[in-house]
């Protein structure tokens, strides 16, 4: 069953940092550090080295970054056509179009999948954090030039970017790689996969669901939960990928809200309550909607 073997031990997970960070109020930033600056390199590093060099890198990267952008477009028509209210445009964008491949998505394709799912769906997170990390900042510092240039500046420090430059680096100069350098990463690297889910429920635990427009959340619910595997489901079929790339793309597409865009609504005032409310109520809800969606892309 779908629900047991796939979504309840990550919800467990989520459960462990939700219940924890209530009852001990962890400073939940270093946590945070820890796993993106040193455990997820060597995770990212191993995945990439372990994928081969073919033409399925770029169509992920397409995937990873069109997705995003189809989504917005929606929502952009839906405020022309006063389905999504002018002042609120933005803070719907933010909240539907960037996807929680990280935290969520990797954990399921790997009790989906198995550790081939788990490498599909971290490569689809690292192109679709370029997108969030860059369109994502965009959409919420309103285009402020000096914001992008320090977005910029920043995505070409983050360490996870370095390990996939240095994996493809590796690969394409067929250096040798020392067995015991290979197992210390791989160890490092899976050390992240538990805690970043951990984190997710730490987080979940520290948001405030304010007195809010039920309408609304609803509305972004269910783009993010069911409108957004729809169109995967229509991107992928233009996609000459096999059938368990086109899965886990699809699965991923029905991930909810990335946890790290309700920073970016917190820092930037594009209210933040709804951004945060809709991070919560998507990750709660995902556990219906994955259950159904996951045994209906594996008929495929």
């Amino acid at each position: 069953m779908v629900f047991l073997d796939v979504i309840l031990p990550v919800f467990l997970m989520l459960l462990l940092g939700f219940a924890g960070q209530k009852k001990f109020k962890l400073d939940v930033k270093p946590i945070s550090t820890l796993a993106i600056y040193i455990l997820t390199p060597p995770l990212v590093f191993r995945v990439f080295y372990d994928t081969p060099l073919d033409t399925n890198i770029l169509y992920v990267a397409i995937y990873a970054m069109v997705l995003p952008v189809i989504i917005i477009g929606l929502i952009y028509l839906l405020g022309k056509c006063r389905v999504v209210a002018k002042d609120s445009i933005r803070s719907t964008m933010l909240s539907t179009g960037f996807i929680n491949m990280g935290n969520m998505g990797g954990p399921v394709m790997l009790f989906a999948f198995g550790e081939i799912g788990f490498n599909y769906a971290l490569m689809i997170n690292m192109f679709h954090a370029i997108s969030m990390n860059t369109l994502g900042l965009y959409i919420a510092a309103s285009g402020k030039q000096n914001d992008m240039k320090q977005t910029l500046l920043t995505l070409l420090r983050f360490p996870a970017n370095h390990a996939m430059v240095l994996a493809f680096g590796w690969k394409l100069l067929d250096l040798p790689m020392p067995d015991n350098l290979y197992k210390v990463m791989k160890l490092v690297g899976d050390t992240s996969v538990p805690l970043i889910v951990v984190i997710l429920g730490m987080q979940l635990a520290d948001s405030r669901i304010a007195s809010l427009n039920w309408l609304r959340v609803g509305t972004a619910v269910s783009l993010r939960l069911v409108v957004s595997p729809i169109i995967a489901l229509g991107l992928v079929y233009f996609l000459p990928v096999s059938k368990l790339w086109q899965q886990v793309m699809i699965i991923e597409a029905a991930m909810p809200t990335a946890a790290f865009i309700a920073m970016y609504a917190v820092q930037y005032n594009q209210d933040p309550d709804f951004v945060t409310s809709v991070t919560f109520f998507t990750t709660l809800f995902s556990s219906i909607t994955l259950t159904i969606i996951i045994p209906l892309v594996l008929r495929m």
